[in-house]
């Protein structure tokens, strides 16, 4: 299983993120929060069992 830190490397290669363009600020954090949404359903559907209910 990818980590999120593997995955959203390769999320942010693929969509030519620029982490560091402040002008971009609002949408960079706009990708980042659908990247880690994306990988924990992704996570969900691929492993069930490693969801855990607290």
């Amino acid at each position: 299983m990818q980590t999120l830190e593997e995955y959203f490397a390769k999320r942010k290669k693929k969509d030519h993120m620029d982490e560091f363009d402040l002008n971009l600020h609002s949408e960079n954090m706009s990708k980042a929060i659908q990247y880690v949404m994306d990988y924990f359903i992704n996570s969900a559907a691929k492993y069930p069992q490693s969801i855990v209910y607290i």
